[in-house]
């Protein structure tokens, strides 16, 4: 599967590195063979399914990322799935589902201490959900990444969300976010991003298999739809 997972995107990480605007989201423009598809969809049909405590709203494929809005692979995987998340949201909204449940790598809310900002900054996005803004904070706190930190995530909130008491709504989302943390150490999760499609456990996989595993999966559920 290593020869199936992405590589860094020079362009969008420099953009991102520098806090500039995010370029426009694009459908993968890789394609695969006929074989190449073949293989993937018989190791999909190898693996085994968790049962996550997410409810599919009637969707015939849920994508569920445990995200760490600090962590450097899961703003890749941002940017790498940008174009395919739109694909589906365009096309197929009913059917596909994306879930993000948080699970930082911080000890005030989960375990390690490796990213001392990720605990606001999943609280934030929750606040700003709260105002219609959930998309665009996530979208800024991966721009702003290399410069997080527990006071700019706070300015980003009010900028973005114009949520300016932080402070008293952060026990009860901090709360929350345990809660998602919970479900992924349940699952032995350790590092992020970890993503499940249909219960399937993925890597990060370049877009274009990405693509392929929720277009499979939505295959198998016509498939399996009574008459």
């Amino acid at each position: 599967l290593s020869l199936v997972a992405f590589s860094p995107r020079k362009a969008a990480d420099e953009a991102t590195a520098a806090g500039g605007a995010l370029p426009p989201a694009a459908a993968p423009t890789e394609t695969l063979t006929a074989e190449e598809r073949s293989q993937f969809e018989a190791w999909i049909a190898a693996q085994p399914r968790a049962t996550l405590p997410v409810n599919a709203d009637g969707a015939q494929v849920v994508v569920v990322k445990f995200n760490d809005y600090q962590c450097p692979a899961c703003r890749q995987a941002f940017l790498e799935y940008r174009g395919v998340v739109a694909k589906y949201e365009q096309q197929a909204a009913d059917k596909v589902k994306f879930v993000t449940l948080d699970f930082p790598l911080e000890a005030e809310c989960n375990i390690a201490n490796i990213h001392p900002s990720a605990c606001e900054a999943a609280a934030a996005v929750r606040m700003a959900r709260a105002k219609g803004k959930g998309a665009e904070m996530e979208e800024w706190l991966f721009v702003n990444q290399a410069q997080m930190t527990p006071a700019s995530v706070k300015e980003g909130l009010a900028l973005v969300a114009q949520v300016t008491d932080f402070d008293a709504q952060y026990p009860k989302m901090l709360e929350a976010v345990r809660a998602d943390a919970k479900v992924g150490r349940d699952l032995n999760i350790s590092a992020t991003p970890t993503f499940y499609v249909n219960g399937i456990k993925v890597p990060s996989l370049r877009a274009v298999y990405f693509d392929a595993l929720i277009a499979s999966e939505l295959k198998r559920a016509e498939i399996a739809k009574p008459d």
